[in-house]
Formats: structure tokens, sequence, C-alpha cells
């Protein structure tokens, strides 16, 4: 998005395989653009994450 805004990610809808620590499917969600930044979470399963929400105009997301 544009400099001076934030990133809110909201799903919809979420199915993934579940596991106890996602180790097969899942998506990771990071606060910017690569991995070195902070990771606000690794998801999978049925449960629907609230609203993600960075600290700048960037977010990275990474499915496995």
């Amino acid at each position: 998005v544009p400099e001076g805004n934030v990133v809110m990610l909201q799903f919809r809808i979420f199915d993934l395989e579940a596991d106890p620590t996602c180790r097969y499917d899942y998506v990771d969600v990071y606060n910017g653009h690569s991995y070195t930044v902070q990771k606000l979470g690794r998801f999978c399963g049925t449960f629907r994450p609230g609203a993600l929400i960075s600290t700048s105009n960037t977010m990275m997301l990474e499915m496995g």
C-alpha cells in the first residue's frame, strides 16, 4: 500500500490442514517485506485468525 499507510489482513474463510504445530499446510504472516522482520503468526486449521495489521506499508505472506 502507499507509504504512510498500514496493511490490514482479514480472512473471510480459513480452511487448511489442522496440526497442533502447523507442520504441514500453513500461512506465515510477516510485518514487512522479508523473513528478517517480525512474524505476526503462523496459522493453520479452520480457526480464522483475527485482523492482522502491519506497522508499515508492507506485509508478506508465505504458504507452506
